[in-house]
């Protein structure tokens, strides 16, 4: 087994308000001196009051801003499930499909031992940056959902 999933799981066991989950806030693009590039994400943590902040740093351009927003989501990721499970990015690339402007994200996510390949997608209204950190979050929620439930009962008992 790789990690739990939502089809193991005990959903008598899940509190009235629903599964814990992430929530996703904000994703902010600051451009600094000498092509440099600081994206920063934050989502709301699987606590009550729980903010989790991160942050990737790297050189101006578009492809790699989207790069960079991806990365910062998967530190988040990596925070919320405190350390359990480590992502590696693969790639972003934004796609145009059935008239819709979409990003792609595929992650390596590595946990338990083993490791596994995920892709996750978002369809970009306006902001490419923050529609590759949506699909770095959407390619990996079904590895960290079941974790944030794990620890939310430890955190209960």
């Amino acid at each position: 087994m790789f990690l739990p999933t939502l089809l193991e799981a005990n959903f008598d066991d899940f509190p009235p308000e629903g599964m814990p989950r992430l929530r996703f806030v904000a994703c902010r693009l600051e451009r600094a001196a000498a092509a440099l590039t600081r994206v920063s994400v934050e989502l709301d943590g699987p606590l009550h009051g729980q903010r989790i902040n991160t942050k990737a740093e790297g050189s101006t351009c578009v492809g790699g801003d989207m790069r960079l927003a991806a990365q910062a989501m998967l530190e988040a990721l990596s925070e919320a499930t405190k350390g359990a499970l480590r992502f590696d990015l693969i790639g972003v690339k934004p796609i145009r499909a059935f008239d819709t402007n979409v990003v792609v994200a595929a992650v390596m996510a590595h946990g338990d031992g083993m490791t596994r390949r995920l892709v996750g997608t978002a369809i970009v209204d306006e902001d490419a940056i923050t529609g590759a950190a949506l699909a770095a979050l959407n390619a990996c929620n079904r590895l960290v959902s079941p974790l944030l439930m794990q620890e939310s009962s430890t955190l209960a008992s």
